[in-house]
């Protein structure tokens, strides 16, 4: 499937009329930094349940992004308690 936008009308040789400047892309193009993200959401998923320490991402401001499976159990809670964690404000 093939995506075509106008992007624009520039004025033809001669004052005969107008010509579109057209953009085509292709719906594979579109897809494929979503497959690459899902592809890399699932690595990180293997990578963070094969650490045996525990992992926690955070990003620049402290905010918890991460936190594995293994890092609940070391301080006793649930995985999923861990990222409530990450909601409240500092």
């Amino acid at each position: 499937m093939v995506r075509m936008r106008k992007r624009g009308e520039i004025p033809a040789s001669g004052g005969q009329g107008r010509k579109w400047l057209i953009h085509l892309e292709e719906s594979e193009a579109r897809q494929a930094p979503r497959d690459a993200e899902v592809r890399l959401e699932a690595e990180m998923a293997g990578l963070l349940a094969s650490i045996e320490s525990g992992v926690l991402l955070l990003d620049a401001e402290g905010r918890i992004l991460l936190a594995s499976e293994r890092l609940a159990a070391i301080f006793g809670i649930e995985s999923g308690r861990m990222m409530e964690l990450a909601r409240f404000p500092h």
